[in-house]
């Protein structure tokens, strides 16, 4: 069973997000006097920025691994929603590197992946179709979440593959 911390780097992009949004609906309340519609603009990125920033609070606060693998299948915390991949499901692990720099996104193939697009929650189906034609797969996990070495992770990934897949 392999479990991996999520890195505390996460807490300071929606936080980041929540601030930068909390500080434009702020700054934008008088210039939408008139009109109850218009003063809605600046309410809303001020609330967006609080639940952002309060979203970067919890994952701070959150102690559960972010990716647990075990013998049913990789469960991936890093997004929302969460979700569980069986061994069955998965054809092969692999790094995706961008403009040659270090690895930025683990990639996960799958046997369907139209089937994990078409049961999406939360209406991430066109992000996920996005992903599928970036990088070959609708499932990735970004690698800055994740608190370990990518290619140690990698070779982990292939040898509990190896062994749970049946």
């Amino acid at each position: 069973m392999l479990e991996v911390k999520g890195r505390a780097s996460v807490f300071w992009v929606w936080a980041a997000m929540g601030a930068l949004a909390i500080a434009l609906g702020w700054a934008s309340w008088d210039w939408f006097r008139d009109g109850i519609v218009l003063r809605m603009l600046p309410l809303g990125l001020v609330v967006s920025g609080v639940v952002f920033f309060g979203f970067g609070i919890w994952k701070r606060m959150d102690k559960r691994p972010a990716l647990v693998v075990d013998d049913k299948g990789l469960l991936d915390r890093t997004g929302l929603p969460q979700r569980l991949i069986a061994w069955n499901d998965i054809v092969q692990f692999r790094l995706v590197t961008l403009a040659g720099r270090a690895p930025t996104w683990l990639a996960i193939d799958l046997v369907d992946p139209d089937q994990l697009i078409s049961s999406a929650l939360y209406r991430t189906g066109p992000m996920l179709e996005v992903f599928k034609e970036k990088y070959g797969t609708p499932c990735v996990i970004a690698l800055k979440a994740l608190d370990i070495e990518p290619h140690r992770l990698l070779e982990q990934l292939k040898a509990d593959l190896r062994q749970y897949k049946r």
